[in-house]
């Protein structure tokens, strides 16, 4: 990693970290519980830069991922990590520019032709092309696998690495498993239930179409579609929920202009997306998991979201509740650019907000939802793994106070809400900014039986730490010390 002395205050996870290979010890302080034992797996931007050429937005950083091997019998925590697109940022030094299109990086101008693009376009997206393992910029979120470990973005493109070494293995698409599934954009979160996982692939152009397909989550070779829609404005959607009966596809507002045309023109997906419209309906799709029927199409007012927090089937079985973390507007795409990011001001980004949606599933084919919009902030959000797309008390994620001190500060606690309630509980500590919470489930299988696992910056001095908290209490059990700046990372995954 960096190995500057100099602060850079709560902005350090924002600057290059560079890969640590050769797995290390770290210092544990307190007791590691005794169900808390097996390896926690990190991953997001490591690199802010390619030579003296700036990377613009947080979601273009290159991709680092990390690995915490846990023992809770020898009170143990071992890390290393990996850089996962040598190949790609190598290319990009000879070129000058960036070798594919990105999320938000402005194009070079002399390669703003059209024609260019398109051809840059087919080769960054092209779902049936084999790739160098680390020739793709794959940092969003990570799944393990039965032999390996997979890396998902919101392209069309995985990423399966060792999970030992953390080496990149295999560049591939969800065209490898099935052919129909041949769109450039996909959601980095699929939703796994009952050992199936679910996700979508979008296929760009004047008839937009979304593909619904599904797969065993233990075994990726084989997929099977599961529905098509061909009746929605193609978005930029970052995940979709399930529940026990039913997949759900919000395809809130975050549309792409002139069918997706724009990305080609703009070389980035950010700036081809269009102006906000207040008038453009959320539109809810939901499908019956078993036989892929078109159960409900559902609306409500716009918003915008990253993440599903839960979702699950009421009692009755006339209505679906999703819960998720949404903003107003798309306005924080923009706030999440890098110099922003760097800058930041809490008093004039957007916040998210716990938000439950209720569709409605009787009473004919297009519904209204029932939207309830609170004023508590949460992102990254997790719950109990076995409540997960089913009903759930308790939600976990990162939060913002209002504390002054913690303005430059992009979250300053870890937040536990009872979502029947409202009441929240909060984890903060002066001068820590924590990352998005990992729950590891605790013997007796209450949902506030467990630990959370984050990683966090210590603006003081300059250096990042592995914390254990208690879920019921959010009081710190234990805490490795990485004495190095650990980046401000997307996601994460424990494997016991």
């Amino acid at each position: 990693m960096s190995g500057e002395k100099e602060s850079r205050g709560a902005a350090a996870g924002f600057y290059t970290c560079h890969e640590q290979p050769e797995e290390r010890a770290l210092t544990v302080k307190g007791t590691i519980p005794s169900y808390v034992d097996g390896v926690l797996y990190r991953t997001g931007p490591g690199r802010f830069e390619v030579d003296k050429r700036a990377i613009s937005h947080w979601f273009d950083g290159k991709g680092l991922n990390h690995r915490f091997s846990i023992s809770a019998k020898d009170q143990t925590v071992k890390y290393r990590s990996r850089e996962s697109c040598a190949v790609q940022i190598e290319k990009e030094r000879k070129l000058g520019r960036s070798s594919a299109v990105t999320f938000a990086q402005p194009p070079d101008p002399c390669q703003r032709l059209f024609s260019k693009f398109f051809v840059a376009f087919k080769t960054a997206l092209e779902t049936g092309s084999k790739r160098e393992p680390s020739d793709v910029n794959v940092n969003v979120v990570l799944n393990t696998g039965s032999k390996s470990l997979t890396a998902q973005t919101d392209a069309n493109l995985l990423q399966r690495l060792d999970p030992v070494t953390l080496e990149p293995l295999e560049a591939t698409t969800y065209a490898s498993m099935l052919p129909e599934l041949n769109g450039p954009l996909s959601a980095a979160h699929g939703a796994t239930m009952d050992g199936t996982t679910y996700n979508y692939v979008l296929a760009l152009g004047p008839r937009p179409k979304y593909t619904l397909f599904h797969f065993a989550s233990d075994d990726a070779r084989g997929a099977r579609v599961l529905a098509t829609i061909t009746d929605a404005p193609p978005a930029y959607l970052h995940s979709l929920a399930a529940t026990a009966k039913h997949v759900v596809l919000t395809i809130w507002q975050a549309d792409y202009k002139h069918y997706g045309l724009d990305i080609l023109w703009q070389g980035n997906c950010l700036d081809g997306l269009g102006k906000w419209d207040p008038k453009r309906r959320t539109l809810h799709y939901v499908f019956d998991r078993a036989t892929g029927q078109r159960v409900a199409r559902v609306q409500s007012d716009a918003f915008f979201a990253f993440h599903h927090i839960n979702a699950f089937d009421d009692d009755e079985g006339s209505s679906i509740v999703l819960d998720l973390a949404t903003y107003a507007d798309t306005e924080v795409l923009n706030t999440l650019r890098v110099a922003n990011m760097r800058a930041f001001d809490a008093a004039t980004a957007p916040e998210p907000r716990y938000t439950r949606v209720r569709l409605p599933l009787k009473g004919g084919h297009i519904n209204e939802a029932t939207v309830s919009v609170t004023a508590i902030n949460i992102e990254l959000p997790c719950v109990h793994p076995a409540h997960q797309w089913r009903a759930a008390r308790y939600a976990y994620g990162v939060h913002r106070t209002d504390a002054p001190a913690s303005r430059t500060m992009f979250v300053d606690a870890i937040v536990r809400l009872d979502m029947e309630t409202r009441e929240t509980r909060v984890w903060r500590q002066e001068g820590q900014v924590p990352g998005e919470p990992i729950f590891v489930p605790g013997p007796s299988g209450r949902e506030d039986d467990g630990a959370l696992l984050t990683v966090v910056l210590d603006v003081a001095s300059q250096s990042s730490r592995l914390v254990i908290l208690d879920a019921a209490s959010l009081e710190p059990v234990a805490s490795a010390d990485l004495a190095t700046v650990f980046p401000n990372g997307f996601h994460g995954v424990f494997q016991s």
